[in-house]
């Protein structure tokens, strides 16, 4: 049995986030390197890479092994199981709990494998803006162009369709006169196909 092929979404699961800026201004081949903290007060780690810090670990004495992480330019998008972000529905941060130091900087260095992540597909790609894409509401990432795109479908039977946003939940119903939101009585007639309103 071949071994598994990880996937840019499946890295992109492993770090809990998005790129919402792209780093810039980096070496090529720089390593992510860690400055440790003072012997006092707040324990602080900046993460470099080549001469530039790029992400900061926090820590308060005293207080557990619980630590806060963020990275320059990345959206986290998952909380700490238990954490008041999660606890409140917080859905995006930049800075995020974790239960210690090891696992923050795991989490950051995902997340920089997903920026260096090369394409796999060949030919031209689709250019992605900054963001990098849109959260889905199952959690997964749709990549978002540059440009907007037309998606067509031809019938003969145009109110037999309905289209999904899969960002928003929000359903669209062909008509003769192209795709309107659809109403909720009709939606709620639709529930066992469509599921509850969001």
């Amino acid at each position: 049995m071949a071994p598994k092929q990880h996937t840019l979404s499946d890295k992109l699961d492993a770090a809990l986030g998005y790129w919402r800026e792209p780093l810039s201004g980096l070496q090529a081949d720089s390593k992510l390197t860690w400055r440790a903290p003072g012997r006092e007060g707040l324990q602080v780690w900046n993460g470099l890479l080549g001469d530039q810090p790029v992400a900061r670990i926090s820590r308060q004495p005293g207080h557990g092994s619980g630590c806060s992480g963020a990275l320059n330019g990345w959206m986290w998008t998952a909380q700490e199981p238990g954490s008041a972000a999660q606890r409140l529905g917080v859905k995006e941060t930049p800075t995020r709990g974790f239960a210690s130091v090891p696992a923050a900087k795991r989490a950051i260095e995902a997340a920089l494998a997903v920026a260096a992540e090369p394409s796999r597909r060949a030919g031209p790609q689709p250019r992605i803006e900054v963001g990098g894409g849109r959260r889905l509401i199952d959690g997964s990432m749709a990549a978002e162009l540059g440009e907007a795109q037309t998606l067509r479908l031809e019938t003969r039977c145009p109110e037999k369709w309905l289209a999904v946003d899969l960002e928003t939940g929000d359903v669209w119903r062909g008509t003769t006169s192209g795709w309107k939101r659809l109403e909720e009585h009709k939606r709620q007639a639709l529930s066992g196909l469509l599921g509850p309103s969001q």
